[in-house]
This record gives structure tokens, C-alpha cells and sequence, in this order.
């Protein structure tokens, strides 16, 4: 994990903690061996060779005694020492001065930088997995309100369509009723003609009337007739409607499921995510 701005921030805040209690020189480097902070800001930047080799895992220390130093001007008393989280070297902390004084100091700098590491990694992980929780939230809210509307839109589509069909029903009994009041009619005045026909003999004017009665009474007939075909097709249509309702109905509860077993597995991932998070807050009891 890339150590963060605001960690280098805390070692420059603990470096010059310590230098005003000791009027001691210190740096800090990062992971590539660069001055990230120092007492003298001019020094920032710079590469430093005693952390490149405690970086490359040449040495453990890196150390400068007072003769070293005389002997060389070019460099000065003073110790320096890896800053280590999980195993790896993320970094140096450097201290000049006596080592006597500078070796215990670097390594307790050390040792408190690697800890604030653990604990910028460790808060880190928990805001990541803070994130999933509430994404996996999300997704799960807006899963079930998408069932539920689903639902909702297929029960009101079958209701509408099985009301509908009701109706048409309803229609056809009012014509099948005049149907029957028709032909109750037609049977009279068929009996009626006959009767009529058996007396006419050569005066058939009375029997005229009633086959003309019987006449307009076929196209009564006909004309409800026609009403049934047409109320039955229209039957048959809203029956088709219902057959695609009921299958939407099917294909909804399809969708529903899919939903589900995704609701299932959000609910799996978000268990790991919280038996994550268990076990970073065990992590930092540790």
C-alpha cells in the first residue's frame, strides 16, 4: 500500500516533536530512498545513500561514527534506521548526532512510524470495506424496490384484464338474453302463421303480415347474432390478454428470482465484508 501525504505529514508532526526535545538533525525517506521530510527543508528531495542501502537490504543500519565523520567532511555522525510494516522496508528514519544518543532515538522513531503505517493500512482496508457495505446496500435497496414495482405492475395488469373480461361476459349474457326473448317471439308468430295460413285460403293478407314480422324478426336475429361474434371475439381477446399477463406474471417471478439470488449474494459478499471488518478491529486490538 502507497504510504499517503497525510502518514509523511504525522512523521514530519513526530520529527519535529523529537527535535525540539533534542535539537537533534533528522530526515525521513521514503520507500525510494528520497528525503520526503527533514529538519532543514533544503535537504528534501535529495536522494539518501545510507537509505538506498538499507532499502536494497545491503544493511540493517546504517551508521556514522565521530571518527567516519572527521576523517570525511563530506558526511556526519549520526544513524539511521528502516521503518518496517508486514516485513517490508517502506521507508528510513535518520538522526545525526552522537550514536550513543542517535541510535536509541532512530529506532524508537522507527518503531512508532512503522506502527502509524499498520494503522493508516489497517484504516485504510476499513474505509474500503465501509464503501462496499454501503454500495452492496444500495444495490440491495434498489433491487427490492424493483421487485416490489415489478410485482405490483403484473397484479394490477392481471386485475385489469380479469375485470375486463367480467365485463364482456356480463355483455354477452345481455344478448344472449335478447336472443332468447327473440326467438320465444318468432315461436308465437310462427304458430300464429300457421294458423293464419290454415284460414287464408285465397285471402292471405293476414298471413303476409306476420311472414313480414317474421321477417324483420330474422334480422333482429341476425343482427344479434352478429353482436355474439363480436362480443366473443372481443372474449377472445382479453382471454389472450390474460394468457400474456399470466405470462408476464411468469416471466416477473422469472425476474424476481433472478433478483433474489442476487439479493442472496449481496448478502454473501456483504457477511465477508463485515467478517473482514471483524477481523481488522481484532487487528488493531492486536
Amino acid at each position: 500500500m502507497a504510504l499517503t501525504a497525510d502518514y509523511w505529514n504525522l512523521a514530519d508532526r513526530l520529527m519535529r516533536f523529537i527535535y525540539r526535545e533534542t535539537r537533534l538533525p533528522m530526515i525521513v525517506c521514503d520507500g525510494n530512498a528520497t528525503i520526503i521530510r527533514a529538519i532543514d527543508p533544503s535537504r528534501i528531495g535529495s536522494p539518501h545513500s545510507g537509505s538506498q542501502q538499507i532499502l536494497s537490504g545491503a544493511v540493517d543500519e546504517y551508521v556514522v561514527t565521530a571518527e567516519e565523520a572527521a576523517a570525511n567532511p563530506l558526511i556526519k555522525e549520526g544513524y539511521n534506521c528502516p521503518i518496517i510494516d508486514a516485513g517490508q522496508r517502506i521507508g528510513t528514519f535518520g538522526v545525526g548526532g552522537p550514536i550513543k544518543i542517535t541510535r536509541p532515538v532512530g529506532k524508537v522513531a522507527a518503531m512508532v512510524l512503522a506502527s502509524w503505517a499498520k494503522e493508516a493500512k489497517q484504516q485504510a482496508m476499513l474505509h474500503h470495506i465501509a464503501t462496499r457495505i454501503v454500495t452492496q446496500s444500495d444495490q440491495m435497496r434498489t433491487q427490492l424496490d424493483q421487485a416490489a414495482d415489478k410485482a405490483a405492475q403484473i397484479e394490477n395488469t392481471i386485475a385489469d384484464r380479469v375485470s375486463e373480461g367480467l365485463n364482456k361476459v356480463k355483455a354477452t349474457d345481455s344478448i344472449l338474453n335478447k336472443i332468447h326473448q327473440i326467438s320465444q317471439q318468432s315461436h308465437i308468430l310462427s304458430i300464429n302463421g300457421s294458423v293464419e295460413a290454415s284460414r287464408a285460403g285465397e285471402h292471405g293478407r293476414a298471413f303476409a303480415v306476420v311472414a313480414e314480422q317474421m321477417t324483420e324478426l330474422a334480422g333482429a336475429t341476425r343482427t344479434a347474432a352478429a353482436d355474439i361474434l363480436k362480443t366473443l371475439e372481443e372474449i377472445r381477446a382479453v382471454i389472450g390478454n390474460i394468457h400474456d399477463a399470466s405470462n408476464q406474471a411468469a416471466t416477473g417471478s422469472h425476474e424476481q428470482l433472478e433478483l433474489m439470488s442476487a439479493l442472496i449474494a449481496n448478502v454473501a459478499t456483504l457477511q465477508e465484508s463485515i467478517s473482514d471488518l471483524e477481523k481488522q478491529f481484532n487487528r488493531k486490538l492486536d
